[in-house]
């Protein structure tokens, strides 16, 4: 069993990704996926946590990322040309804190899938029988596709749907305050 670094061994970013509440973990990834946006050494790729590949639009290797894969790759030293499932990608980013970190990964796709409860629970948060029955409302209110306004939709390529995309994150900051009503 490898012994676990003490978290002051991590810098802030690293640090609050480790220990963070849920809408903030949320908040820190939504930042960190503008980032990449914005990044010519990353293209936005929700099926693959991270992956170096090909990229026909700017041709040349590329660093795809999904919205965990954006902020762990912002936060820690990831090299670009990892191809890694999470739990791989978890075991090379710290020492000792792999399971917390693949828990955070799941949980961001999760949030990003709208399955609340389940990012809830993958995290190992404990909320009384009364806030979890609240959280199990996010799920048909973010997981319903097509339910208003309020579901999450897929996010896609940035400069290919600009307008799902915006929705997307607007969806992501309506969950985030939710989330911090609840105290989470």
């Amino acid at each position: 069993m490898t012994k676990k670094k003490p978290l002051s061994d991590f810098n802030k970013a690293q640090q609050e990704f480790l220990t963070c509440k849920p809408s903030r973990l949320i908040e820190m990834a939504m930042e960190d996926l503008v980032k990449c946006e914005k990044s010519k050494k990353y293209r936005i790729e929700m099926g693959e946590w991270i992956a170096k590949k090909w990229s026909s639009n700017v041709q040349k290797e590329v660093c795809y990322v999904c919205l965990a894969g954006a902020c762990v790759s912002q936060r820690f030293d990831i090299k670009h040309s990892l191809n890694a499932s999470v739990g791989e990608l978890a075991e090379t980013i710290i020492d000792g804190h792999a399971e917390e970190v693949e828990r955070r990964m799941e949980a961001l796709d999760q949030f990003r899938l709208g399955y609340v409860a389940d990012a809830i629970e993958s995290m190992h948060i404990k909320v009384s029988d009364e806030v979890f029955e609240r959280i199990k409302i996010f799920d048909d209110k973010y997981y319903i596709w097509g339910a208003g306004n309020r579901a999450i939709p897929q996010y896609f390529e940035p400069e290919e749907n600009k307008e799902q995309n915006k929705l997307f994150k607007t969806n992501m900051k309506l969950l985030i305050e939710d989330l911090k009503e609840l105290g989470l």
